[in-house]
């Protein structure tokens, strides 16, 4: 056999290797991913298919130096995949939040509504699937419009709602205000502004689900919030901090209202609500390096000289907020478990305010777990 008949076999050999390869890889992917069939009317609350690489690059109060991984799955949600046309089996969670929920500091499988998901999966029988739906900044009226939106497309057994916080934010910027989706305009109107314009190839995940999945890690982001987090946190430990929580009784009645909405749009979704009072890390006694750790309850974020909250009148007004959202449970007979003092009130815990380090975001899994299991919302313990 001549040199160059053993190349060109060689050659042959490599390509058709490579096409295997590829072929199997491919089929693999396929197997794997499960994007929604209309893509296009989906109500993607991220991106599909993303990858962000978050970090904290210095030391700054509450928070060490860390690279955590978030990715969106191909539903764009923060969760395993879910196939939305397949027959129904085992158990499925939504959990809708802020960014207590997100968890953007911790790493996928850190995050509690992951968490959650393998502590119910080693308790109960059949699979399960927890989807968490947390984003950044969004209250009581934003989880109103998830029930009549996202909340029927993903049909969830179960949707948790972890709420308050933001709320709370909300009413010391003076923006926490009623507001009633009673018509499909008003619920349009606002769901512009919560789910994500995606790309046609995010869409399609042509011409190959292999490749999509390789340009979410070649196309990865970098995100460093070390910056944000110490400006934050200097900013508000140079400022006069206030023990005052001027009309809060009108706020409360907002805040009630909202959640009873909420309650009423969830249940007409077919999922089983389960509130989650609010947990933080204020209290009267904090010791000085909490804190420095501290940044919220500004009036401002953007003003050159905020006024801030105290985490007295904070730790005061997260208590009553959460005292409104196990009322409403008790009057509409919903099922809430009071969340806020299963979570230590330390910096083992807690990196801020109330945004969850591993054992926080530990405690949050297990306790809900405990609770699901016990109120025999889930199957019953093997």
């Amino acid at each position: 056999m001549t040199p160059r008949r053993i190349l060109g076999l060689l050659s042959l050999s490599l390509l058709l290797g490579v096409a295997a390869f590829a072929a199997y890889t491919e089929r693999q992917a396929r197997a794997t991913l499960r994007p929604p069939a209309l893509r296009e009317r989906f109500p993607f609350l991220r991106p599909p298919l993303t990858r962000t690489d978050v970090s904290i690059s210095a030391p700054v109060p509450g928070l060490a130096p860390r690279v955590v991984t978030v990715t969106t799955n191909s539903l764009g949600l923060r969760a395993d995949e879910l196939d939305l046309e397949a027959p129904r089996a085992g158990l499925r969670v939504l959990a809708l939040g802020g960014s207590v929920t997100e968890c953007l500091l911790l790493d996928d499988a850190e995050a509690w509504p992951h968490r959650l998901q393998e502590n119910l999966a080693a308790r109960t029988p059949g699979p399960v699937w927890v989807g968490n739906a947390g984003v950044s900044g969004q209250m009581t009226l934003d989880y109103i419009v998830h029930a009549k939106v996202l909340v029927p497309a993903l049909r969830p057994d179960v949707t948790l709602v972890l709420l308050g916080g933001n709320d709370l934010q909300a009413y010391a910027e003076a923006r926490l205000f009623p507001a009633s989706f009673d018509t499909e305009a008003a619920t349009t109107a606002y769901a512009e502004r919560l789910y994500t314009r995606v790309t046609a190839a995010q869409l399609a995940l042509e011409p190959s689900y292999a490749w999509a999945l390789y340009r979410r890690d070649r196309d990865a982001k970098a995100q460093d919030y070390t910056a944000f987090y110490a400006q934050m946190k200097a900013r508000r430990n140079a400022a006069t901090r206030s023990d005052d929580l001027p009309d809060f009784e009108d706020a409360l009645d907002v805040f009630a209202a909202n959640v009873r909405q909420l309650a009423v749009a969830l249940r007409q979704a077919g999922t089983t609500p389960v509130f989650l009072t609010h947990p933080s890390i204020w209290r009267d006694d904090l010791p000085p390096e909490a804190q420095a750790a501290l940044w919220a309850g500004y009036d401002c974020m953007d003003c050159p000289n905020p006024r801030y909250r105290s985490e007295k009148a904070l730790g005061r007004a997260l208590a009553a907020l959460n005292g409104v959202v196990l009322q409403v449970c008790r009057q509409e007979r919903l099922e809430c478990l009071d969340l806020a003092p299963k979570v230590p009130k330390t910096l083992d815990s807690f990196y801020d305010d109330a945004h969850l380090l591993e054992p926080g975001s530990r405690a949050v899994a297990d306790a809900v777990a405990d609770f699901l299991v016990s109120r025999q919302l889930v199957a019953p313990p093997r």
